[in-house]
């Protein structure tokens, strides 16, 4: 689109320190500038959701959440030095504002592990 300037950012974290999510964010640096310009240090453990709500220049409205199993891209798997092939969970997420344009697209790379996810509180 026009005008528009989407930026990519991928992270791994660690949940509880027993295995780790790949994250890949899409975002729209025109409409949430602030988080195109934070040292990717203050990123760590920060909860992105939370930032990009909060951070944004326009108020985030409504969350739309599908959630597959499938076979991770070959990049996902090197980053999280999985085996070639691994399955497991992608939750995606988009996030629109109140007029239904989307804001962000998160795709969360999540392996097979013993825990539950709680999607939404």
């Amino acid at each position: 689109m026009p005008g528009r300037a989407i930026s990519c950012l991928d992270r791994i974290f660690s949940i509880a320190n027993e295995f780790p999510i790949f994250v890949r964010l899409y975002f729209d640096a025109t409409q949430m500038p602030s988080q195109g310009l934070l040292p990717l240090e203050e990123l760590n453990g920060v909860n992105l959701k939370t930032l990009l709500a909060g951070g944004g220049a326009v108020p985030l409205a409504r969350f739309v959440e599908n959630l597959s199993v499938r076979i991770f891209p070959p990049d996902v798997v090197e980053a999280l030095n999985m085996p070639r092939r691994t399955t497991g969970a992608v939750l995606e997420i988009t996030a629109y504002d109140r007029e239904g344009q989307a804001l962000y697209f998160q795709e969360l790379y999540i392996p097979q592990n013993g825990r539950r996810l709680l999607v939404a509180p």
